[in-house]
C-alpha cells in the first residue's frame, strides 16, 4: 500500500476542480476505461467456447 501512495503526486499538484472541457475528457476516459474492463478477452472467450462445445457434444444420453 505504501508503494501506491509513494507513486501518487502530492495533493498540491492536483487541481481542485476541472474546467468543463477537462471534465468532458475525464468522463470519456473513465467511460472507456470501465468498458474495457468488461470487454471479452479473445483467449478466455476461445477457452470458454471450446469448453461449452465439449459439454454440448457429450455422449447424447441426457438421462431422460
Amino acid at each position: 500500500m505504501d508503494r501506491a501512495r509513494d507513486r501518487r503526486p502530492p495533493a498540491a499538484a492536483l487541481p481542485r476542480s476541472l474546467r468543463l472541457e477537462a471534465q468532458g475528457r475525464f468522463a470519456i476516459g473513465y467511460y472507456h476505461q470501465r468498458q474495457s474492463q468488461f470487454a471479452k478477452r479473445p483467449d478466455v472467450a476461445a477457452a470458454l467456447d471450446a469448453r461449452s462445445n465439449d459439454q454440448d457434444q457429450g455422449d447424447g444420453d441426457d438421462g431422460i
